[in-house]
């Protein structure tokens, strides 16, 4: 698949309408012993959804670490955050917008309260859903999370007008190559080359742009508010994570959140669902089992 024809890739999930926007979103049944789970309401367990970090999208998750979760009876629902992926994107678009936007998508599609985890960028939504919704969801997952903001240098490339448009076609050549450095492959698995390469698409890379400019700021309002979650929370770090702090981010919020569950996975990067999938889908699992 040449890059051109990637962009203009058909989306794979479903399109819900919130606000007038597009969110997309990709299902993945529940299944049991016996085959599919009707969707029905049968399911024994909460609908998980996932929440991608920046330079993500909804078809970028390990299909080991989703098969997991379906053959444990969990219905999972891939999300793609506004401007990412196929989803469209409002302005402003800090955290908290994110998380309405896509609550309100996923409730749309039949996902009552469901456990949302969120990786990196992603932990920063899923943590504000749970401050803004907490009778809407049953638990949250953090992945190698952004969620202790702090003072960010801004690259002057990101305020350019009109940068990555023009920069587009050089990172959607490397993106390939970054996510197997990310994830220690030689070569990088093809859902994580598709992914890598939509997020690259210039549309999609200005919202990567403005996610990085906004996000310090955004959080740095939210803070104080954690003590107040009221619901699981498992936080799932790795110990050589050279993308973010594991002590500055998932450590500390783990100290503000002392009804939380810390699992430090030794030698694990920043990429956990992708390298570690049976240890994060364990984290989701202990969510669904300690629900009310």
């Amino acid at each position: 698949m040449g890059l051109g024809s990637l962009g203009a890739m058909r989306a794979p999930g479903t399109m819900v309408m919130v606000d007038g926007l597009r969110m997309h979103l990709v299902e993945h049944p529940a299944r049991s012993a016996d085959g599919p789970v009707a969707p029905d309401g049968d399911a024994p367990l909460p609908v998980v959804v996932l929440v991608h970090g920046m330079y993500g999208s909804s078809i970028g998750w390990s299909p080991r670490f989703i098969d997991t979760l379906c053959a444990n009876g969990m219905r999972v629902l891939a999300v793609d955050r506004p401007g990412h992926g196929w989803s469209e994107r409002p302005r402003p678009c800090p955290p908290d917008v994110q998380a309405r936007l896509l609550s309100r998508a996923c409730a749309a599609a039949g996902a009552d309260r469901p456990i949302v985890l969120g990786h990196s960028w992603g932990a920063a939504v899923a943590l504000c859903w749970a401050l803004d919704s907490p009778r809407g969801l049953a638990g949250v997952v953090s992945v190698a999370g952004y969620v202790m903001p702090s003072a960010t240098h801004v690259p002057w490339l990101f305020k350019v007008p009109g940068a990555a448009a023009l920069v587009s076609p050089l990172v959607m050549l490397a993106a390939p190559r970054l996510a197997a450095r990310a994830t220690g492959q030689r070569v990088a698995s093809l859902h994580l080359r598709r992914s890598s390469r939509r997020a690259a698409a210039p549309r999609q890379l200005a919202a990567n742009f403005d996610d990085f400019k906004i996000v310090s700021d955004a959080m740095l309002e939210r803070v104080a508010s954690y003590p107040s979650i009221d619901v699981p929370v498992e936080i799932v770090a790795g110990t050589d994570d050279r993308t973010l702090s594991t002590k500055h981010h998932s450590v500390e919020l783990h100290e503000r959140l002392p009804q939380s569950r810390l699992t430090l996975i030794a030698g694990g990067g920043h990429v956990l669902p992708e390298t570690h999938p049976i240890e994060v889908a364990a984290a989701v699992m202990r969510v669904a089992q300690s629900r009310d």
